[in-house]
């Protein structure tokens, strides 16, 4: 097997990785505040503020402290935030697996293969009642729609 092949089949078995950018932000924030800082901002360019109100969109994602933390860090440079949309997808994935969603349903969710997802989520099992990855039904025995936003409401 040629070197070429051993480096496409080690690709294409790992599973991503949150991009090295974003170490600093995860040892300031925590992976959950990092992870909605990467839905925000993830593939578009962010500066932390230098005095920030209360009120400010990074203020409200993680915190006064984190971002003179961050601001301190990088400066006043425009830095451009990878969108770690892969990354995002293994998460979802395995949050969604987790609530008893099935491969099927999840690769349709997150616009994946299901194959990608059969290797996002082995391992993860199922937690709660029994039947918990039956699909809902609809009207007339037709599968319900799956929820893509949440409006709070």
């Amino acid at each position: 097997m040629s070197a070429r092949e051993q480096d496409r089949l080690r690709r294409r078995d790992s599973l991503p990785v949150l991009p090295d950018s974003y170490e600093p932000l995860l040892r300031a924030a925590g992976l959950r505040s990092t992870l909605a800082f990467i839905r925000h901002y993830g593939g578009g360019e962010a500066r932390f503020p230098a005095r920030p109100g209360p009120d400010h969109p990074m203020v409200r994602l993680l915190g006064r402290r984190v971002v003179a933390a961050m601001r301190a860090e990088y400066g006043a440079l425009d830095l451009h935030w990878p969108a770690a949309s892969d990354y995002l997808a293994l998460v979802d994935a395995r949050a969604l697996r987790q609530k008893g969603w099935t491969v099927r349903d999840i690769a349709r969710r997150l616009y994946r293969d299901p194959k990608t997802i059969e290797r996002y989520v082995k391992g993860v099992r199922a937690v709660g009642v029994r039947g918990a990855g039956v699909q809902r039904r609809g009207k007339a025995g037709k599968p319900a729609p799956l929820p893509l936003f949440s409006w709070g409401g």
